[in-house]
């Protein structure tokens, strides 16, 4: 059968630019990157002794093996594997990675009313966004796989997929349970049949996974006394230190409409904002997405309809919250809309816990509209959102 690669020559390579605006003072930061887990590249730049980067370098490696050990689809031992492999009332025991990461996207999908759901896993590969079309050489495995043509757009699904894996969704699919000492996870959900097969529940952890991997990497970094840097990880999620100099870094949010055409170039800015010892999770309509008769179609997933979300928000940046819980809010209030979006910005949660919001949105005549509750930013492309 033939196979297509799909690359991601259409899609939005790097979320963030960072640029140190201080004067320079000769010092060079000491870079750590990987690119061989979570299908992202990880890039860490430190400034710090040769030794403790040495101790943060192995530190790192363990970190990455770990957290890739329990989320990686590809390793049938993994828990991901198994879980999704499994069907109502298995029990799959998991570790406090898992914990984790359960309790953090627990508390997105009820912050963000269900628009973050880690159940959305069977919708996103039925439109072409999971990891296995971007990974390797796509082939058709699955009976509603299509082949996307010239230009990596796939045919619509049938509805009678998207009604299915739409009625898979949902937190309450999933229950933490505890037993002689041991905890596990457990599917709640009947699977479905449709044309003869068996579908159950899936978890899609992918962004979580990395802002957990930010998260513990910063850690080590605090733990060996590292105050200049940043970490950042694919294009989702990064955490800023200080900069070399001690005081804020630039960073930039890439322009998901640069010049109204719908595609980025990866390298123009709409967002200009001074920060240091904070993280930023940024999800967008612009990461991965095809166009299909001149409509968008990205892997932002809307669960009522099971469809790719389409409510004019084209990115949405969270800013203080922990890596992990920025990525799953970021995603989920893409999804969510202006509304969404607005109300969480203003919410009490937000207030207490230091979260701020930059969202970008389609405004009249296609131009580009922007909301941020931040105090000091600089806004390099559009105009500012009126309500």
């Amino acid at each position: 059968m033939k196979k297509v690669a799909r690359g991601l020559s259409a899609v939005i390579i790097m979320m963030f630019s960072l640029c140190i605006l201080s004067a320079c003072n000769g010092e060079s930061g000491k870079i750590y990157t990987d690119v061989t887990h979570f299908g992202s590249a990880l890039k860490t730049v430190l400034y710090c002794s040769d030794e403790t980067y040495g101790k943060i370098a192995v530190g790192t490696e363990k970190i990455l093996d770990e957290i890739s050990a329990v989320f990686d689809e590809n390793d049938s031992e993994s828990f991901i594997s198994k879980f999704n492999a499994a069907d109502k009332g298995e029990k799959v025991e998991i570790n406090d990675i898992v914990i984790q990461a359960y309790k953090t996207a627990e508390k997105a999908y009820f912050l963000t009313d269900g628009y973050y759901d880690p159940t959305v896993a069977n919708l996103v590969d039925l439109w072409g966004f999971s990891a296995r079309f971007y990974n390797s050489l796509y082939d058709r495995t699955e009976q509603y796989d299509r082949m996307p043509d010239e230009n990596g757009a796939f045919p619509l699904p049938d509805t009678e997929y998207i009604n299915a894996f739409r009625s898979l969704c949902g937190f309450s699919a999933i229950k933490i349970v505890n037993e002689e000492g041991k905890t596990y996870l457990v599917k709640e959900k009947d699977g479905v049949i449709v044309n003869g097969e068996k579908y159950a529940a899936k978890l899609d952890f992918g962004g979580l996974a990395k802002g957990l991997a930010v998260e513990r990497i910063i850690a080590l970094c605090e733990n060996e006394g590292v105050e200049r840097g940043y970490v950042s990880y694919g294009s989702s999620s990064i955490y800023l230190l200080n900069n070399k100099n001690n005081s804020d870094w630039d960073l930039l949010l890439t322009d998901p409409r640069p010049d109204g055409s719908g595609k980025t170039d990866g390298k123009s800015a709409y967002f200009s904002v001074k920060l240091s010892n904070v993280s930023a999770s940024t999800s967008g309509d612009y990461e991965r997405y095809y166009i299909l008769d001149g409509k968008r179609y990205s892997h932002i997933m809307d669960v009522e309809s099971g469809m790719p979300a389409e409510n004019g928000v084209y990115a949405v940046t969270v800013i203080g919250a922990s890596p992990s819980l920025g990525d799953c809010l970021s995603t989920g209030l893409c999804a969510a809309g202006k509304e969404k979006i607005i109300e969480f910005a203003y919410s009490d949660f937000a207030s207490e816990n230091g979260i701020k919001i930059v969202a970008a949105f389609g405004g009249k005549n296609g131009e580009k509209e922007v909301f941020s509750t931040l105090e000091s930013y600089e806004i390099l492309s559009g105009n500012m959102y009126e309500r």
